[in-house]
Order: structure tokens, then sequence, then C-alpha cells
């Protein structure tokens, strides 16, 4: 028998291919082994870190492809992390082709995920957040289309769905609630075709959605009741098949394409898993197909068509011109031996046949010498340390016999060199990185247009219309006025000017923008609101809480036989029906899922069950102290057909809409105006020193000038009435002609200032610590500190000198009170 090896001319290297030539009963002649000389690199390569190595690396070949094949340069590395995915991601970065072993398997791409999300459904209950995730991994076809994942995300989320029985119950609530407005639009004088439309549509999108899902849990239900790896292979081939694979016309990308024939070949064979268990469940197959995909990994390229990446120890017949190793710091290669946790070395040693453990390290110096041997040119590279743990590291051991010779003379190799002495290598023979930054400024050929923009941005030499805007913006946010980067919208056309008594506005809009314009801006004109996802809702919301009050209140009103007169109090019928009203609405906010978790909503129902009680048992003696008799609840203003309240400024008119909770009038005929409040007194106090409280409580007399209107009257007076917490307190305000001047000053500054365009980021000067404020000024949650710190500068801007001068008055200087104020807005210069 003639057998051909090839052998390194290192001992322990060699010696598991010496070992398998023995067990055939061949041994190589002295003569044979003798000749062997050691193969050794032509140069070294260091960076800084592994990161600055891939990019060293790749500008290497960049330059060695002026003169090489790209089919004759192998780079091949140490270890899988982190170079295997930063060589393909730099390599291609660079717009150079390579071929070799791929760094994405196919549990990675989009179709898997999805397929293995899917059939993982059951385990979180199909949790609403996780079937959202999953139907937007990979177009899904249900029910005969292509789900609308943005849409049915909405919809789910606006029905309150959570997961379970949510998809029925409450999807189904939701959809006749929408079909329900629907034909109450239809129903009105004048029924408004767009808002009909989007009910139904509405209502049709959440039956479809209910469809889709109920389907769906009825066919993992199907898989959960097979038992046999046969029937659990074609169910699930099935329903692959049925939910992703329908024909795309062969508008797959190439890796989703692959990924589609090895999951269609992993379902199928699952079959044959039948001939060793005879029975399974859905989660074992689940498992196998998770382990199968992820060993799944597609080659990348065709061999033979560019720079060859791969592995050291697939260099098996390599030929090449050029050959870079990369990676060899001794950290990772060969690095720690560590112990087998199944086979420690007292059992190998007692198994004959099972190798020691030291001949994986053994093997990868083997894998070394054979790269190194496959070419004339052989480059190694190592990194000298390593930026994510902070740590100094050295070439590998086996890297020693190629800088010792690369040190030597003509007598031969520096023999006594140590690895810690690796720079004593000459210059010609090394080529090192001090950093990134150092090699890209000094580098004759950066790799791509990455390195060469970033580059010529260091040198201030950069031109690019984007950096150039995004520098004048930083600059102009640092400034200390207001800029278009930050809230400077002036020249805009179309922004709203309610000067005019157009449109109508809401006190509570106004109130926003005093409080921050740049959330006004954001809410009310882009309409950009938070999201919260029903999942997240614990407790129920203190809006929540205030509509179910609003409601139950103003229901027994309406409902009411006989409104108590001069004071009397309410009756026991009236108590009654509000106990009735209560449980009706309390139940209706239940099924809307807007409640939170079952148990403690069932201790807030409780606890307002006996707040309303106590409402009315305060609202008695209030009403008696004044000899007062209920008019109406929900006295509406600028809607449902009822003229505005307009309030005179500036150049024109404010036309306000809104909805007062309640209205009273006393015995000696004022009219007593009452907005409900359900949240605290605390930030209400500073009403009694301004009624306006520097424009961010504006409903109180707007609310006393739409019962005056409404009821005629000379005197009005308009209360806060807190019924919850600090219950039975009341703030009040009387209309007179000082308020309404200063309401009048306030609404016509604020809506200058909107028409203007004027939106600066007005943020909390507290930090937010366990809630956050304003979301729009700090949409991450990590803080606003830095917007806080803009405005500081900003509100120094003459331009928004009256607008500091209401929302901020502590920050105006009295000395140049006035100075630089915009030009009043009359009729002829709006």
């Amino acid at each position: 028998m003639t057998a051909v090896v090839g052998l390194t001319g290192v001992e322990r290297a060699d010696g598991a291919v010496l070992a398998g030539l023995a067990a055939v009963g061949i041994a190589p002649a002295a003569s044979e082994r003798a000749g062997t000389a050691i193969p050794v690199a032509t140069g070294i390569r260091h960076a800084s870190d592994a990161d600055d190595e891939v990019r060293l690396v790749v500008r290497e070949v960049a330059t060695l492809l002026e003169s090489t094949p790209a089919h004759r340069i192998a780079v091949l590395y140490a270890a899988a992390s982190p170079y295997a995915r930063l060589l393909h991601e730099r390599f291609a970065q660079a717009g150079i082709q390579v071929n070799g072993r791929g760094v994405r398997g196919v549990e990675e791409r989009a179709l898997t995920r999805g397929f293995l999300g899917l059939l993982r459904l059951p385990e979180h209950l199909f949790a609403r957040a996780e079937v959202m995730r999953v139907l937007a991994e990979a177009p899904a076809v249900l029910d005969g289309r292509v789900a609308p994942v943005s849409r049915w995300e909405a919809i789910s989320r606006a029905a309150a769905v959570v997961e379970g029985e949510d998809w029925d119950v409450r999807l189904g609530e939701w959809a006749r609630s929408r079909a329900v407005l629907a034909e109450a639009e239809l129903a009105a004088e004048d029924p408004r075709p767009g808002v009909v439309e989007r009910h139904q549509r509405d209502a049709r999108s959440a039956g479809e959605l209910r469809d889709a899902v109920l389907g769906l849990r009825a066919r993992l239900a199907d898989g959960a009741a097979a038992v046999t790896w046969p029937a659990l292979s074609a169910w699930a081939s099935a329903l692959f098949a049925d939910v992703y694979q329908q024909d795309d016309g062969g508008r797959l990308p190439a890796e989703e394409s692959y990924a589609a024939a090895a999951i269609a070949a992993a379902t199928a064979q699952l079959a044959s898993l039948g001939q060793v268990e005879p029975t399974t469940s859905l989660a074992s197959a689940v498992e196998v197909l998770e382990l199968e995909l992820e060993r799944a990994v597609p080659r990348v390229g065709r061999f033979g068509e560019g720079v060859h990446v791969s592995p050291l120890g697939e260099t098996a017949a390599l030929e090449a011109d050029v050959v870079i190793a990369v990676g060899l710091a001794e950290d990772s290669y060969p690095g720690r031996l560590r112990e087998d946790a199944l086979l420690g070395e007292d059992a190998r040693d007692a198994a004959p046949g099972l190798v020691p453990l030291r001949t994986r390290i053994d093997d990868r110096h083997r894998a070394l010498l054979a790269a190194l041997a496959a070419a004339p040119t052989a480059l190694v590279t190592f990194p000298r340390g390593d930026l994510r743990r902070s740590t100094h590291r050295l070439p590998s051991r086996f890297v020693l016999p190629s800088l010792r010779d690369l040190a030597g003379t003509a007598d031969g190799p520096r023999t006594e060199l140590a690895a810690s002495e690796w720079d004593e290598v000459p210059e010609a023979a090394k080529v090192g990185s001090p950093s990134f930054a150092s090699s890209l400024l000094r580098t004759p050929a950066p790799a791509d247009e990455q390195e060469w923009r970033v580059r010529a941005a260091a040198q201030d030499a950069l031109d690019d219309p984007v950096v150039t805007s995004a520098r004048t913006m930083l600059a102009a946010r640092a400034g200390d006025v207001l800029t278009r980067y930050d809230g400077d919208l002036g020249g805009v056309t179309g922004l709203p000017d309610h000067a005019t008594g157009q449109p109508v506005v809401a006190p509570t809009s106004l109130e926003q923008y005093a409080d921050c314009p740049h959330a006004w801006f954001m809410e009310r004109l882009l309409r950009v609101s938070p999201l919260q996802a029903p999942e997240e809702v614990v407790q129920v919301s203190p809006l929540e809480v205030g509509n179910l009050v609003h409601t139950c209140l103003d229901r027994l009103v309406s409902s009411s036989p006989a409104l108590p007169q001069d004071g009397a109090p309410w009756s026991a019928a009236d108590r009654d029906l509000l106990r009735r009203i209560f449980e009706e609405e309390a139940d209706a906010a239940a099924a809307r899922g807007v409640t939170g978790h079952p148990r403690l909503w069932q201790l807030e129902r409780q606890a307002l069950a006996r707040d309303l009680e106590r409402m009315l048992e305060d609202d008695d003696r209030w009403r008696a102290s004044r000899r007062a008799t209920v008019l109406a609840s929900e006295l509406s203003f600028g809607q449902n057909g009822a003229p505005p309240v307009l309030v005179p400024v500036a150049g024109g008119a404010v036309a306000m809409r809104g909805s007062a909770d309640k209205v009273d009038r006393a015995a000696d005929g004022t009219l007593l105006v009452t907005d409900v409040k359900t949240g605290k007194k605390a930030g209400y106090t500073a009403i009694e020193k301004d009624p306006v409280v520097g424009g961010t409580r504006l409903q109180l007399p707007v609310y006393a000038h739409a019962a005056r209107a409404a009821y005629g009257g000379e005197v009005a007076e308009a209360l806060c009435w807190f019924v919850r917490r600090d219950a039975g307190s009341r703030i009040a305000v009387t209309l007179d002609d000082e308020l309404e001047r200063r309401y009048s000053e306030s609404v016509g500054t604020l809506v200058d200032h909107i028409a203007r365009g004027w939106f600066p980021a007005v943020a909390p000067a507290e930090a937010d610590v366990i809630f956050v404020r304003c979301p729009y000024c700090n949409p991450d949650g990590l803080g606003h500190g830095e917007r806080r710190e803009r405005w500081e500068r900003q509100r120094s801007d003459p331009r928004l000198a009256d607008l500091v001068a209401l929302i901020d008055p502590e920050a105006v200087d009295p000395l140049s009170s006035g100075a630089g104020a915009p030009t009043p807005r009359t009729e002829e210069n709006r």
C-alpha cells in the first residue's frame, strides 16, 4: 500500500497522522521524515484589537488584489468569534467578493424565525406581542391573504388584546362597537362618509384578525394533538407550505430561498425519527427543528470566485499565492484546554481508541502549519489587546518559529526569542496598526468608502451636504436662540391661527402648549403619540378612572327623574341609580381591557364605589351651603351643535370648545360650574394666586363663560371639585373683569406663538426618576437634561419674551422685560 500524506516536520503536530499510518501498517522511513522543513510565515501583522486587525487585513488584501487574482488569496481565521462575521462584513463593505463557509445560519433568517416562532405561540399563550412579532418576521399568508401586520397591530392594541381568549372576546366586542359607531353616524342628520368608512373598515379588519388568529390557534392545536413523528412531519410541512411557501414569483432573496428549502427538508426529515421513537410531542419536534436549522449554514459564493475566507483547519488541498492567518493570539489559538465534562482524562486513558485532550492543541498546530505551507507568501496577524475586555495579548506559541525566523540573521533564527519580545522582529518583516485612528490617517489606501469618508472628516475635508447640515444643526442647538433645528417653524404655511376663530380649540390643548410647545407640536400637529401596549397595563390609568367617574355623574344627572332643588340632597332612588350605572360602566371598562390586572381592578373597583357614594354626600353638603339647584351635566360648547365660547384676543377672537362636568345655580343666582377632578389637589393650588397658572390652567374661566352664555346671569363661579384624593376640597375662581383680561392676554399669547410657528421644548426642571413627565422631551426614558439646558439658554431669545413671561416668569429679567419682544399681531399684520 502507498499513502500520500503531508507532514509538517513538527513531531506533535504530525502525531495523529503517523498514528493513523501505523494503524494500517505503514511506517514512513526516517529519511522521509527528516527532510521536512517546518513552514514559517513570511510576514507578521499586528493591530490594537480584533476589529482593527480585520481592517488591517482588508486593506492588505485590497492592495494585493492589484497584482494577485482574488481566487489565489486565502484568509483563514483562528476563531469564529469575532473574526468570521467581521471579515465577511468588512470585505462586503469594501466590495471584495469572497467565498467560503457562511457566517449566518438558517436559524437567523426571517422565514426561520417566523416559522419557529409560530410553532412556539402556544407556549406564550398567544400573547399579542409575540403574535405580532412572529407575523412581522416574514410575510405570512393567513386565510388566503398576506397578513397586514401594521394594521392588525394597531387594531389589537386598540382592542386591548393581551393573550388567550382576548383574541375572541375583546376583538369581537371591539368589532361590534365599531359597527355600532358606523350605524350611529349613518343615522345622524348629516352623516360623514369618511367617518362611516373608517368605522366599517375597522370592524372588518378586527373580524379578519380574529378569524386569522383563531384559525391559526386551531391548526396549532392539531399539531399538539399529533403524537407520532410521521404525523408531526406531515402537519409541520403542510403548515409551513400554507403560511410561508406561497408562490412568490421568485421575489425571495437567495438567503431566504435557501432557508425555505432547509425548513422544508427539515420538516420532511422528522418522519424518519419514527424509526427511533414511536411517540413524541410538538415541543420535541420544535427542539429538533431548531437544532437542525442551527446547523444549516449556507456557503458564501462559489469556490474559485473571490477571496477564500474560512476557518483554520479547512485547508486540506488548499493552494494559493497568498495566505493570511488571522487572530493568532495565545489566549484564543490554541487557547485554554478545558477538560471534557463527559469524557475526562481518566476515562480517555481507560478506554482504548480515545485520543487525549492534548491532541486538540496538536490538531490546531497542524492546521496552522498546513496553512503556512499552502502558499509562497504567508502572513500571520494577531491583536495586541482586547478593547472589549481591556486585556493585553501576546502572539500564539505557534507563531514563535516564524518570529524567530524573521528576527534571525544569516547565521540562523533567534532561537532564544520569547513571545513577549515579538516587537524585536525587524520592521521590514512586520507591519503594525498603532490604532484604528492612526492607521486610518496614515494608510495610503483606505479599503472602503467609509474609511475614506472618516479620514476626510477627521482632516476637516469632507464635502458632504448631510454632514454639513448635521454640523450646522449641532451648532444651532448649542446657541442661545430658537432655530429651525429645535422648534422655529416661522414662515411655514398651514399653521393654525386660532385668533381667526378657526379652528375651534379646547382649553386643554392650549394648556399643553403652555406646558411644552414641542409636545403640543408633536401631538396636535404631527399626531404623534406615545404608545402603550395593553400587556403593560397593570393598573387602571388615572385617565380611565376620570372618564369612568365623569360618565357615571353625567348619566346620573341625565337619567334622574327629579334633580335636587334648593340644596336638597340626592334621593335614595338617585343613589341606587348611581350604583347601577357604576356597575354597568365598570363592567364595560373591564370588557374593553383598560382596567389592568383583575385582582388589582377588584380593589380599585371597590374603592371607586365607595368614592362615588362619598361624592354624593359631599355634594349634598356643599349644595346645602349654597342652596344650589342642579341644572345639568356635560355642558357642551363649540361641539355637538353648541356654539363656541369666543375669547377676544389681539387681532381677533379664539373659538373655544369643551364640556363642563356639572352646572348648579345658587340661591342668589350665581352660576356654579364644576370641573370634577379625580387626581390630587396639589397641582391646582396655584390657581388661588394665578387663576391661569401660567397658561396651564385654562378650563375654569371658559367653563364660567359657557355657563353664563347658556343660562344667563351676571355672576358665574367655576370650581375644581376633588372627589377622590383630597375628597371634598374645592378651588374656585369667579369670572370678573380682571380674570377676563388676564385670561384673554394668556390665550392671546399662546395662540400668537402657535401661529408664528415657535415650538421650543420646555423640558421639566426636575429630573425624571419614577416616571417620565414629558415623553416628547424624554422619548427614550434616559433623561431630558440636555433639552432642559437648551431651554434655559433659548428662553433668553427676545422673540419668546411674552411666552417666557407667561409660562416661565421666574426666568424673566425684570430689567429687560419686554425688550425685543415680537410685534403684536393685529388684523393688519397677521
